[in-house]
């Protein structure tokens, strides 16, 4: 895809403060905070800022094309295009997830009795399509296993019945298979009295999604969220003729080695898995590898209020349902400290630049994934932050964060 830059001042930002991020990029580079990085920065939906640092891969350049593993980005997609059909009237908020999925009807939660010990009791009521959404539910991810007692039960409870909920290239399994062993398991928590960042729960949701649509979740992305906004270079698992533009990713903790495989949590983890020798599992809350000028395009229309050059995927209603707050009582805890919309990370205070917690100021948005990639929008001063790397188990984010306050300082008017 071709892409026009225009100059920064010609729509508000400062290109001497933009240029610092040349500086700051090649920094986190010598530090091997990251081996490379693809920065975009847009303002009034016009790209001022697009560049790649560092190496690909040894001996091979960044390039501003390259595919990469977005990991929990994804979930923001994925969540667009659940709420497409809560627009189209398939479900409410305060519906129960057994009407659609009779195989969570009657769960079971499991209770710590103050000595450690684990207990199953009835959840005091059902989960519904909210706690689904908003990670209020009590599903959870196995990465959690070694938190305390109860996160550490369900987690292994998550393993012993099948859930698989990272990423690998041995797994066989797909979203229905996950679901349905996700049904075995109790919830960390009664409905609505908690909050935990959850695979499981996107899972579900992408579940859902081919419940509701009859086609697989990577076909209704492609017809409903891709193809409407020229998004041409995003895939589940990219075709062979783009393997060589998927950055390798490294292991954390400042080192240049390739990641190679190791335990998360309780569950084995590579990035083999991009390279198709098992395409079975859609990943809902994690599979998704594309471009920066794609997942721009996505952010654009998020930021536009659901259109993009004339076409609405999502009404301004929704948007903003995804955008604000859906409980006041539960922050990110562990993760940004931020709260929580739908799908993505929303900042409701003013926090300084380059802190875990800042967004780009108050009332900004995004997510980020577990290989070092991050997604911001600023509706304030109407901008895009895409900044992407390929560092394992966040590895690269104290650059990251750091890389996008220089976004909101470029900002003149």
């Amino acid at each position: 895809m071709k892409i026009e830059l225009v100059s920064p001042e010609k729509i508000g930002m400062s290109a001497k403060t933009l240029s610092l991020i040349d500086e700051f990029a090649l920094n986190g580079i010598k530090a091997l905070s990251y081996r490379g990085v693809v920065v975009l920065v847009a303002r009034h939906g016009q790209i001022c800022y697009f560049k790649a640092h560092g190496a690909a891969r040894q001996g091979q350049p960044m390039e501003t094309n390259a595919v990469f593993r977005q990991a929990s980005m994804t979930k923001p997609i994925v969540m667009a295009a659940f709420l497409q059909f809560y627009e189209q009237g398939h479900f409410q908020l305060d519906d129960p997830l057994s009407r659609y999925l009779p195989a969570f009807k009657d769960l079971q939660v499991a209770v710590d009795d103050g000595n450690g010990n684990i207990n199953l009791v009835p959840a005091k009521r059902d989960v519904t399509m909210h706690d689904l959404m908003s990670y209020s539910a009590g599903f959870t991810s196995t990465i959690f296993y070694g938190l305390d007692a109860v996160n550490s039960y369900v987690a292994q409870s998550y393993v012993d019945n099948g859930v698989r909920d990272l990423f690998h290239d041995d797994y066989t399994h797909t979203l229905e298979d996950n679901v349905n062993a996700i049904a075995q398991c109790p919830l960390l928590f009664h409905p609505g009295e908690g909050w935990q960042y959850a695979h499981a729960s996107h899972d579900i949701i992408g579940y859902l999604i081919e419940q509701f649509s009859g086609t697989s979740l990577d076909r209704y992305l492609e017809q409903a969220i891709f193809a409407p906004l020229s998004m041409t270079e995003s895939w589940f698992y990219p075709p062979e003729s783009v393997f060589p533009r998927i950055p390798e990713a490294t292991v954390m903790h400042n080192s240049e080695a390739p990641f190679v495989e190791h335990i998360l949590g309780l569950l084995p983890e590579n990035q083999e898995y991009s390279f198709g020798k098992n395409t079975s599992y859609l990943s809902a809350g994690g599979g998704l590898h594309c471009t920066a000028c794609d997942y721009f395009r996505f952010a654009q229309m998020m930021l536009n209020k659901g259109e993009l050059d004339g076409v609405r995927i999502l009404k301004p209603q929704s948007v903003e349902f995804m955008t604000q707050p859906t409980s006041e009582h539960f922050q990110i805890s562990g993760l940004t400290g931020n709260m929580w919309g739908y799908g993505l990370d929303v900042q409701n205070s003013d926090t300084p630049g380059g802190s875990g917690l800042w967004l780009g100021g108050k009332g900004s948005y995004g997510w980020r994934g577990i290989w070092s990639t991050l997604w911001n929008n600023n509706p304030t001063n109407d901008t895009v932050a895409i900044i992407l790397t390929q560092v394992g188990d966040d590895g690269a984010f104290p650059y990251i964060y750091l890389l996008n306050a220089f976004v909101s300082a470029a900002v003149l008017d």
